[in-house]
């Protein structure tokens, strides 16, 4: 099969060669992916990445491929990825999760979902804001279920859910620090994660460290359900002072 791949990039090349001035790409490495090919292209001196995007809608029409990708590498102008999709990872039945080895913990990378190539994606939480937008009906509300479910697996990190709709994140009442759903009970929360926040600045301040760490206790996480809600709310004031609880900045003296 790496044989037969190597010759139908070979005669791909061949028939729009024009493109590339008599210098096509050399002979690629490839993998197979979860939707198709992924090549690792070297291009000869003289040509550029421009010549083989150019060259993309050609090669898409060559392999009856949904798509061709140009990933550039980052590190090397000189060599990029060219990804053959012919499938689609997000049609079809959901993939089955992978079964837990052991608990989970929320320093690491969470799983999400796939990418458009069928490869796993993870989110790092630590030290991150994850913003999650999109039109009514386009996951946003799912996803953050995925992610709440993977917190509540780890004993150690405090979860607070903010939840206007009083629907979304219910189920988990029982195995979180804080569920809130009105504005009051919001800011509540806040100001506790805020006084929390401040206790372990003086914790930090005290051992002479400049990061929070494994060692000195559970992370916080804020989850917030239509965020817009919040920061519209009727009261300028109150959306105001929302807006700054969310701001490090906006921490007690």
């Amino acid at each position: 099969m790496r044989s037969s791949w190597r010759r139908r990039v070979q005669l791909a090349f061949e028939k729009i060669d024009a493109a590339f001035n008599g210098l096509p790409p050399r002979m690629p490495s490839w993998t197979k992916t979860v939707v198709g090919v992924e090549l690792s292209l070297g291009l000869r001196s003289g040509t550029s990445l421009r010549e083989l995007e150019a060259a993309a809608p050609y090669l898409a029409a060559h392999f009856r491929a949904r798509l061709v990708r140009v990933v550039p590498n980052p590190m090397d102008a000189g060599r990029a990825l060219l990804q053959l999709v012919f499938g689609d990872p997000f049609s079809g039945p959901p993939l089955p999760a992978a079964p837990l080895a052991r608990p989970s913990s929320t320093w690491d990378p969470v799983p999400l979902g796939v990418d458009e190539n069928g490869a796993p994606v993870a989110v790092e939480l630590f030290e991150h804001n994850l913003l999650l937008g999109g039109e009514p009906g386009s996951g946003k509300s799912s996803s953050l279920r995925v992610l709440v479910a993977h917190l509540v697996i780890d004993p150690a990190v405090s979860i607070y859910l903010l939840d206007p709709k009083m629907v979304e994140f219910s189920p988990y009442a029982p195995l979180v620090t804080s569920l809130a759903h009105s504005m009051a009970e919001a800011l509540c929360a806040l100001e506790s994660v805020v006084e929390e926040i401040q206790r372990r600045f003086g914790s930090l301040c005290a051992v002479g460290k400049r990061k929070w760490s494994r060692d000195l206790g559970p992370l916080l996480v804020v989850v917030i359900d239509e965020l817009p809600i919040y920061l519209g709310a009727s009261e300028a004031k109150t959306a105001k002072t929302f807006a700054l609880h969310l701001q490090r900045k906006s921490l007690p003296a």
